[in-house]
């Protein structure tokens, strides 16, 4: 055993090497997934996301979403409306859309969360 440890090492120039693999592109393909597997992709892949607000808007499963969302911050009163105060920029913020799928793909629930836009 030591032997076959030793002719390894000689072989690498003393540098073990893993066997990890680096690349998670190599482990993403279809080889290999049994049927329920490629089901599940299929019903998520068919559910396509909004990636702006004029996309989303109209959509009634949208407009659900991003009504369920404003409800709380209403009741909440989690702003108020004021004037903006010269020389002051306003902070935007923005819509993002996620679908929630079961564990058989199946889709759970639409959210949508209004998010303030990070500057510093």
């Amino acid at each position: 055993m030591a032997k076959k440890v030793l002719e390894t090492l000689n072989n690498n120039n003393g540098v073990r090497r893993s066997t990890q693999v680096k690349y998670l592109v190599q482990r993403l393909t279809y080889d290999g997934f049994i049927a329920h597997h490629y089901a599940y992709m299929v019903r998520v892949i068919q559910e396509v996301e909004p990636i702006c607000f004029e996309h989303a808007v109209g959509n009634p499963k949208w407009d659900n979403a991003m009504d369920a969302e404003m409800a709380p911050l209403d009741v909440n009163a989690t702003w108020e409306l004021v004037a903006l105060p010269k020389d002051n920029k306003t902070i935007e913020c923005k819509w993002v859309y996620k679908v929630k799928h079961n564990a058989d793909g199946s889709v759970n629930r639409y959210k949508a969360r209004l998010v303030a836009k990070g500057y510093a």
